[in-house]
């Protein structure tokens, strides 16, 4: 599960990091569909009774062989269990919600607030004449007044 666990995040930081820092904002608009659509479905994984029950027993069964799979398994029931899957199911389902909304609104406000495209493009000769925030044109031209 470990294994699963870090192939899915590698995909997410992709997407994540094309999102975050690709020059052309439609490019990284679309990188930002496939990026909440892993993460609704890792929350939802994350709340999952039956995977938390298998790790639960695995646990105590004593079917880690390995100190590295204990580790992990231990990792994975913490992060179930800060994740509230202790919970009445309506309750765990309104944690989810949230989770999701509060997702949703962090990257619509990451967007708004400071778009790739509202940041200078080292390559170009001048800086772009729509920017007006004094910390845009500062990165522009850095500590040293390089263009």
């Amino acid at each position: 599960m470990d294994e699963i666990s870090n192939t899915v995040c590698s995909v997410i930081d992709s997407a994540e990091l094309c999102r975050n820092t690709h020059p052309d904002r439609e490019f990284a608009k679309e990188a930002d569909k496939p990026s909440m659509r892993i993460y609704e479905h890792l929350q939802h994984l994350n709340t999952n009774t039956t995977l938390y029950n298998a790790i639960v027993k695995a646990e105590s069964e004593g079917a880690l062989l390995l100190e590295e799979s204990r580790k992990a398994a231990n990792n994975l029931r913490a992060d179930f269990e800060k994740g509230g899957i202790h919970l009445p199911k309506d309750k765990l389902e309104r944690v989810n919600q949230l989770n999701l909304a509060i997702a949703h609104l962090g990257r619509k406000t990451r967007q708004t607030q400071h778009p790739v495209s509202a940041y200078p493009n080292p390559l170009q000769s001048s800086p772009p004449t729509h920017h007006e925030d004094a910390e845009l044109r500062q990165c522009w031209s850095g500590p040293s007044g390089l263009r």
